[in-house]
């Protein structure tokens, strides 16, 4: 079973639950906690946006925090071109799961 049926699944069964579809005994409440932890971990991870402020933010940092040992010009392109990989890396859906 795929993450999104298993999802869906839980949802639906708790969905009866909810409309009282499952008396006398229904999902007891630690069962109930379990499956909302669950669907909450098992839901799709949201990738931030190409051009967020996230993202641009995060390459900054990220080369800022590289050694300064290169020569400016060469240091200079690093931040564009690192960039440019992380939109391919979004673009494309390259991060595994």
């Amino acid at each position: 079973m795929n993450r999104d049926a298993l999802v869906f699944n839980i949802q639906a069964l708790l969905d009866l639950d909810a409309k009282n579809a499952l008396a006398p005994h229904g999902i007891g409440g630690l069962a109930r906690q379990l499956f909302e932890e669950c669907k909450l971990h098992l839901a799709p991870v949201e990738l931030p946006t190409l051009g967020s402020p996230l993202i641009n933010d995060a390459c900054w940092k990220f080369i800022e925090a590289m050694p300064h040992t290169l020569p400016g010009p060469i240091f200079n392109e690093l931040k564009p071109a690192f960039y440019a990989a992380v939109c391919h890396v979004l673009t494309n859906g390259v991060i595994a799961r």
